[in-house]
């Protein structure tokens, strides 16, 4: 069996494209933001204002990053879940099924579960919906619906 065609994306979910937009948009001009104030604080002498900056510029940047990078891609083999602070990986035959739960920071909103073994539920931010209007409970059906047909395919 070809090892690269396991590897391929059978299913791909991230949060809405407006959603993904905003988040670059914001992050872009929240670093913007901090690398003025460190270029400040440089050109001023400044080494606690620069060392505050530095800091802010590296979580800015990781915290930007993790929330524009959220997705669960399914392969033929595996489950590989990017939430907020973590990345898991799951073997197609250890997922026993979904379900929708609570998202992983905090009790707001719903998002897709994943159940595996051990009553172990791993949340899958990328589908978190904070509402159930404006199509939040119809974008939570379908990717229940398309995670539930890639585990039983």
């Amino acid at each position: 069996m070809n090892d690269r065609a396991d590897d391929e994306p059978e299913l791909t979910l991230r949060p809405p494209t407006p959603l993904r937009i905003y988040v670059a948009v914001f992050s872009a001009v929240w670093l913007g933001f901090v690398l003025a104030f460190l270029v400040g604080a440089v050109a001023a002498g400044r080494s606690s204002g620069a060392i505050v900056s530095v800091f802010m510029l590296a979580f800015g940047g990781w915290l930007g990053l993790r929330l524009f990078s959220l997705s669960v891609v399914a392969t033929r083999q595996e489950l590989v879940i990017r939430n907020y602070l973590t990345t898991r990986r799951i073997a197609k035959d250890h997922v026993e099924g979904f379900r929708i739960g609570s998202p992983s920071m905090g009790t707001f909103g719903r998002a897709v579960v994943a159940l595996v073994p051990e009553d172990t539920v791993v949340s899958l931010d990328a589908t978190a919906r904070p509402f159930r209007w404006l199509g939040g409970e119809r974008q939570l059906d379908s990717a229940l619906s398309a995670l539930r047909a890639w585990r039983a395919g």
